[in-house]
């Protein structure tokens, strides 16, 4: 057994603190360009893309829309005034009826057979059905004078009050009360979702952009409970609550979960759309109103009255539209300024604007 001399063994050089402070800066240094030059840009593109998010869906941009500068409210309900010029009330000979212009209003036109026949006895005149490419066309319509009676969802009042002159005169209603509805957040029954909560890194199916119930309120109700979309969870459009809802109880849309209105929900499963216990509710709003029926803004007095006493006596049952408003029994009167409070808060807080498109207006000039 051998053991090395003491002039054998070298000695180990001793580490420099000059190199360990060189080496502690090249660190800095290499984390600092990694962030500048890679992370930094990464979470500003993605901050980014998420307030272009927010914006695009209305809830970077809180506003509080008023009527159009076309129309006076002297009376301070929200509404467009009649004018006072006589030259600017309208008479038309004939009166153009519409009911939604969506999805959720494609009824049977003959449906309305028996209400147009009413206002055609009531005001002396021949009361035509018809129809419109959009709601933005109904709206251009309403406001042009090719539109004198119509009915738009909860969601899209507001607008049509402010940018069209619209003023609601009725709504249906249950025992005799204007009748209301909640918007829904629905998930397959099997999900184990149990509360909004469940919603984070999952998908929600909303409906259309200007629903009340399948766009601007779950928006607004995830966005008070903490939940933003992209960042918490994502989002798809069916283009129809019937979509939403027939869709994610058969697994035929890519969403975990649906917002809907309460109502239509109801009607789905009376049809048989959609099996009663194949969906669960992980969350229900508060009330809301449901569509208005209403007018222009500008018709002689006589003649809008006529409208609206025929409107608010006509009675649902006995006539094809009974089967439609399967709980209500005719029509109330509502107070935009109330009943439609708290749209106008949820249109405030989604920055929803209260115009009419541009391609739209035109297509009607």
């Amino acid at each position: 057994m051998s053991e090395e001399s003491p002039s054998a063994v070298q000695k180990k050089p001793a580490f420099s603190p000059l190199l360990a402070v060189l080496l502690v800066i090249l660190v800095l240094v290499v984390a600092v360009v990694v962030w500048t030059q890679v992370s930094a840009p990464a979470v500003a593109g993605k901050n980014l893309d998420f307030a272009r998010t927010l914006n695009s869906l209305g809830l970077g941009s809180p506003t509080t829309p008023t009527l159009s500068p076309l129309y006076a409210d002297a009376a301070q309900d929200l509404v467009a005034d009649r004018p006072t010029d006589p030259a600017a009330l309208s008479n038309p000979e004939t009166l153009y009826f519409c009911f939604l212009n969506d999805a959720a209003g494609d009824l049977d036109q003959a449906m309305w057979t028996p209400l147009l026949e009413a206002i055609s006895q009531a005001t002396g005149k021949p009361v035509e059905y018809v129809t419109f490419a959009t709601v933005d066309e109904q709206m251009s319509a309403l406001r042009e004078g090719g539109l004198h009676i119509t009915a738009f969802n909860t969601g899209n009042v507001p607008r049509a009050v402010n940018a069209a002159g619209f003023v609601p005169a009725a709504g249906t209603s249950v025992d005799g009360e204007l009748a209301t509805y909640r918007m829904l957040i629905l998930a397959p029954a099997d999900s184990g979702m149990t509360s909004v909560e469940d919603l984070r890194g999952k998908r929600l199916a909303l409906t259309r952009y200007g629903s009340n119930s399948g766009y601007k309120a779950p928006l607004v109700v995830l966005n008070e409970l903490g939940l933003q979309p992209e960042r918490d969870y994502d989002f798809a459009f069916t283009g129809s609550h019937d979509n939403s809802i027939v869709g994610l109880a058969k697994g035929e849309i890519s969403a975990d979960a649906a917002a809907v209105a309460g109502d239509l929900y109801q009607a789905a499963v009376d049809r048989g759309d959609v099996e009663a216990d194949a969906l669960t509710v992980v969350y229900e709003s508060e009330p809301f109103p449901r569509a208005a029926l209403g007018m222009a803004h500008n018709l002689e007095p006589q003649l809008a009255q006529s409208i609206q006493d025929t409107l608010l006596s006509f009675q649902l049952a006995g006539t094809a539209l009974q089967a439609q408003f399967a709980d209500s029994d005719g029509f109330s009167p509502l107070s935009y300024k109330d009943s439609f409070a708290l749209i106008r808060r949820i249109d405030d807080a989604v920055g929803f604007k209260h115009e009419i498109s541009d391609e739209s207006a035109e297509s009607m000039q």
